[in-house]
């Protein structure tokens, strides 16, 4: 039992200590009528235990909602369902029974159970509380749970189209992924950089896609191969957008991933240890690491291939652009088609 100097009505504290003692279920405080700290504590702890009243625990909720000083939860229904359980486990009746191995006795117990640590703190706190405005200090020095260190298990992010893949891909006419998948694997762009993709940014004549990166908001200089070039010319221009059906439908990356595990028979997902969820494997986004992929195969420099595919730092974007020409690049499309061409051949 700490003693303090009580806050008086005029804003100053009291010259001699005071403590305070539970009489009939209340609270209620007391002076020492002792100025110095030091001899009122001791003059407490000598004489006031025997002042100290125990009561029954089932008695303890109601001497909290009524403790002064103490803040009320903005969920009293939760914390009276707490404390009701610990009653529950407990076989002692009165406060004076609640000692130090009780609470480790319910400290072990709880970390036991299968409740997060948020939740096993929630129960302590409201245990510690209740008590507290019941003058038993018991639960004071319980340790909190804290959150587990999950082990790091690496993540490889999404994988790039096998050959088998991608010809199994483009051999589906589907007409609302076909769209996605062929403008993805010949530029590597974003998927919505994609379906935000306007006639207005597209140069047949130069053969190339000048667009602001979304994500980034970067500039980037996308080359046209003779392929995509061909396929650009086969879609009629009825909006300012290249896929205005996509445009409007902001789930293209679920129906894309529908349709790879669906209708081509992939599987779109890992488990991974130490994680709840599956995670991504394939997606419209894996076009972008296949085309990176295809091109490394290719030949074709690693600073042409970022400089086509943007990075996401901007100091990099401009670092790895300067080293590419647009004809560099279109040279490299061109090798990156005979690659996909060659793996739809197989």
């Amino acid at each position: 039992m700490q003693v303090y100097r009580k806050k008086m009505a005029n804003g100053k504290y009291s010259p001699s200590y005071y403590y305070s003692v539970v009489v009939n279920g209340r609270r209620t405080e007391r002076s020492t009528k002792i100025k110095n700290r030091v001899k009122a504590q001791q003059w407490v702890d000598t004489h006031i235990s025997r002042e100290v009243e125990s009561f029954q625990l089932t008695d303890c909720w109601q001497i909290f909602l009524h403790a002064p000083k103490e803040s009320k939860p903005t969920s009293l229904q939760e914390m009276k369902s707490q404390w009701g359980q610990f009653l529950l486990w407990t076989n002692v009746k009165r406060t004076d029974q609640v000692t130090e191995s009780v609470a480790c006795m319910w400290w072990a117990h709880m970390d036991g159970q299968p409740k997060s640590y948020r939740t096993k703190n929630r129960y302590l706190s409201t245990i510690q509380r209740v008590l507290r405005a019941s003058d038993n200090h018991s639960f004071t020095e319980l340790p909190k749970w804290q959150k587990p260190k999950a082990e790091r298990h690496e993540y490889r992010g999404r994988d790039p189209f096998t050959p088998d893949q991608v010809a199994t891909i483009l051999s589906h006419t589907d007409h609302y992924c076909y769209p996605m998948f062929a403008i993805g694997l010949a530029t590597g762009l974003r998927g919505a950089d994609i379906v935000n993709l306007q006639w207005s940014e597209i140069d047949l004549g130069r053969r190339c896609i000048s667009i602001v990166q979304r994500k980034t908001g970067v500039p980037l200089v996308v080359p046209i191969s003779s392929t995509l070039h061909n396929y650009l010319n086969t879609l009629p221009r009825t909006s300012n957008y290249v896929l205005p059906v996509h445009q409007r439908d902001k789930s293209y990356s679920h129906h894309c991933g529908v349709f790879l595990s669906k209708v081509c028979g992939f599987e779109i997902s890992r488990k991974i240890e130490g994680r709840a969820r599956r995670v991504p494997m394939l997606g419209i986004h894996s076009c972008r690491h296949t085309f990176s992929y295809f091109a490394e195969q290719a030949g074709v420099p690693l600073t042409i291939v970022q400089s086509i595919v943007g990075h996401n730092d901007i100091k990099m974007t401009a670092h790895y652009s300067s080293h590419g020409t647009l004809n560099q690049k279109l040279d490299a499309v061109e090798r990156l088609g005979l690659s996909l061409d060659n793996s739809q051949a197989g």
